[in-house]
């Protein structure tokens, strides 16, 4: 038997003007879109958005149509701009803007032994929801519970809509952002508009990741929850 992960084209139209596309998972396509524009520099916070409606994309696509706040927008076309003609990309945030991503974070890390069962309970989850497996998972964490996780075939999806998730019912400050995933560089980048207090992944943040998080004042807990190496462990 062969298994394939549910993967679509997504269309969004941001005022009418701006367009872009992208590939993710097909559920819940409102959570995912709110937590883009989160995540993707739209928005600083859910109730700027003002309106979101799922529509007709193109030929294959589901899209959705979201107004933001005019100056939003257009500082969010700036930066791509401005990344695209001197070619410092998402590095852009390093060394061009650092202050940007630097936002009040209200949230420290926990020990070791906290963050343990937290991605123990975000496995079991991926596993009750996706038995096939293929989907990466994200949850914010509040301090005392986790919320309701993000399941996507793409990692960086799968943090929009956790983010997406959380955005209308928590102070996204006071949370902590649980991965299944490495921490990439646009992930590090998602996390940090956000405004999450901290990271925390079972695997490795990348480099460009260490670098961004490092200008936005965001810390990240690398190898968490997992249990501490024997001795002659490789």
């Amino acid at each position: 038997m062969s298994y394939a992960s549910p993967e679509v084209p997504i269309w969004l139209e941001v005022n009418g003007r701006h367009r872009r596309c992208w590939s993710a998972s097909p559920h819940d396509l409102e959570t995912l879109v709110l937590g883009h524009l989160l995540t993707a520099g739209y928005l600083d916070l859910a109730g700027q958005l003002e309106a979101l409606e799922l529509c007709a994309g193109p030929p294959g696509c589901l899209g959705a149509r979201a107004r933001v706040p005019e100056p939003n927008l257009v500082r969010a076309l700036q930066v791509r701009q401005h990344m695209r003609a001197h070619g410092c990309g998402v590095r852009h945030f390093v060394l061009c803007e650092p202050q940007a991503l630097r936002r009040p974070r209200l949230l420290a890390p926990p020990p070791a032994e906290t963050l343990r069962p937290l991605f123990r309970a975000l496995f079991a989850a991926t596993d009750a929801a996706w038995p096939e497996g293929g989907m990466h998972a994200a949850a914010l964490w509040d301090g005392v519970r986790l919320l309701a996780p993000g399941f996507d075939v793409g990692r960086h999806n799968a943090v929009d809509r956790a983010v997406g998730a959380a955005a209308r019912a928590v102070e996204l400050a006071r949370t902590g952002l649980v991965l299944s995933a490495r921490v990439s560089g646009a992930m590090a980048l998602q996390a940090a508009r956000a405004g999450v207090g901290f990271i925390a992944s079972r695997s490795v943040p990348t480099t460009l990741a260490a670098e961004l998080c490092t200008a936005a004042d965001l810390p990240v807990r690398a190898r968490a929850g997992r249990a501490e190496q024997r001795e002659g462990d490789a």
